[in-house]
């Protein structure tokens, strides 16, 4: 009988990085992986000036940019896609033309909602986001 332990081998570790080289949508599938390079990406935004408050009284409901921009942890939208995909990619319509189908996101939150899509089979160039708050 195998032991139950997690022992990773260097040679699984290799097949895991050239499966994601191969096709990067995998490694976004893992909840982790898709936090750290969205908080990565935000990171590389907030350096480049790209978030920040914009006080614009006529656009913007009192309160609503400062708490969107205190909130902008991808780590809150890891999982949150998820009761809205399941069913989704479970109509054959959808299912078997994920790739063709273009999708519109309202609110993702941050790029880790839509990094979701896009690890379900949804074509990059397909997937749209709509939010008050945007830095990609």
């Amino acid at each position: 009988m195998l032991p139950r332990d997690l022992n990773l081998s260097l040679q699984y570790l290799g097949g895991c990085i050239q499966a994601m080289l191969s096709d990067p949508r995998q490694l976004i599938q893992s909840d982790y992986s898709r936090v750290y390079l969205a908080k990565a990406r935000l990171e590389q935004a907030k350096a480049m000036s790209l978030v920040q408050a914009q006080d614009d009284p006529f656009h913007n409901i009192q309160n609503t940019v400062r708490h969107n921009l205190e909130n902008l942890d991808p780590s809150i939208a890891a999982r949150r896609p998820l009761a809205l995909l399941g069913p989704l990619l479970g109509i054959d319509s959808v299912g078997f033309n994920v790739g063709d189908l273009k999708v519109l996101i309202v609110g993702p939150r941050t790029e880790c909602e839509i990094f979701q899509y896009i690890s379900q089979g949804f074509g990059q160039s397909n997937v749209y986001g709509l939010d008050l708050i945007t830095y990609s």
